[in-house]
């Protein structure tokens, strides 16, 4: 099973990339964050197979939204 951590600050937007990925029989959203914060708190208790993050995140203190958390885990961004 392919587990993600979704990180999306918009409701509707979660909802619907959270039901689309659940319909499929080897992936599983396990974690939906809706800010930055709680993005790398949530990659610091769990492994995740992918992160799919919103580069627009509202809420942190740098104002980089999602781009500044690959650097933090040695990974890239792919759009």
């Amino acid at each position: 099973m392919i587990r993600i951590i979704h990180a999306e600050d918009e409701e509707s937007w979660r909802y619907l990339i959270a039901n689309k990925i659940n319909r499929e029989s080897d992936m599983q959203v396990i974690s939906s964050v809706t800010s930055v914060n709680e993005c790398l708190q949530e990659l610091d208790r769990a492994p995740y197979d992918i992160a799919l993050i919103d580069l627009n995140l509202s809420e942190d203190e740098d104002y980089a939204g999602g781009y500044g958390l690959p650097e933090k885990f040695n990974c890239y961004i792919r759009t």
